[in-house]
C-alpha cells in the first residue's frame, strides 16, 4: 500500500508492534515504547494519563512511537500499520541509547498541502539540535502540531486522493478511436469483395 521495499518490511519484520488496542473502556496505550534504553520508562506512565486528559478536549487522536530503530523503520511500520485512521496523528521518533532524538515523523490521514508542510517541519523539528525525548518535548510538539494541523473532511479527503490517480480520458479516447478506425477498415475491405 505504501510501496515500501520487500528489504525494508523484512529488515523490521518483528520489530514492528501492533495498533494499540482498547484495553479498558474508552482507555488505549497511545504511547508505543520500544526504546531498549530505559529513556522512555520514566515518563510513558505520566505522558499516557496527560494525553487521555488532552485528548479528550481535542478531535484527535495522537500516537506517539519511540524506537532505537533507524529511519528505515519508520516505512517500515506506516506500511504495516496502513498510515494514520482519519482522527489519528501519529508521532515517531527514533532515540539513540541516550535519549536523543535522531530522527522523527509525522503521520496524519490528511493529505493536503498545510499538512504536508507541517509534516515537513515536525520531520525537521529536532534535526541536529540533540534534543532528548521527554514528557514535556513530546507535549509541546503536540502543540505545535495541533496549531499547524489542518483537518479535511471524507468528502475533501476523496478530491485529494481523486487528484491524485491518473486520468482515464486519454485512454478512453484512444479505445474510441481505435474501434472507429477498425469499424471503418472493415467497412472499406467488405466493400472491396
Amino acid at each position: 500500500m505504501f510501496d515500501t521495499s520487500s528489504d525494508v518490511l523484512s529488515q523490521y519484520k518483528g520489530k514492528i508492534p501492533k495498533r494499540p488496542s482498547v484495553f479498558d473502556i474508552g482507555k488505549y496505550n497511545r504511547v508505543v515504547n520500544l526504546d531498549k534504553f530505559g529513556n522512555v520508562e520514566k515518563f510513558k506512565t505520566s505522558l499516557e494519563q496527560k494525553l487521555t486528559q488532552y485528548l479528550m478536549k481535542k478531535p484527535y487522536d495522537f500516537k506517539i512511537v519511540i524506537t532505537n530503530e533507524d529511519f528505515g523503520f519508520y516505512n517500515a511500520f506506516i506500511d504495516e500499520w496502513d498510515g494514520a485512521a482519519p482522527t489519528e496523528l501519529i508521532m515517531v521518533y527514533g532515540v539513540d541509547e541516550h535519549g536523543e532524538i535522531q530522527w522523527n515523523k509525522l503521520e496524519t490521514f490528511a493529505q493536503n498541502d498545510s499538512n504536508q508542510k507541517l509534516v515537513a517541519d515536525f520531520t525537521t523539528k529536532h534535526m541536529g539540535d540533540k534534543d532528548k525525548i521527554s514528557e514535556q518535548l513530546i507535549l509541546e510538539d503536540m502543540d505545535f502540531i495541533l496549531q499547524n494541523y489542518h483537518a479535511v473532511s471524507n468528502d475533501e479527503q476523496r478530491f485529494v486522493d481523486l487528484q491524485k490517480t491518473a486520468s482515464k480520458m486519454p485512454v478512453n479516447i484512444t479505445l474510441v478511436i481505435s474501434v472507429v478506425l477498425q469499424v471503418l477498415l472493415i467497412v472499406f475491405l467488405s466493400r472491396q469483395w
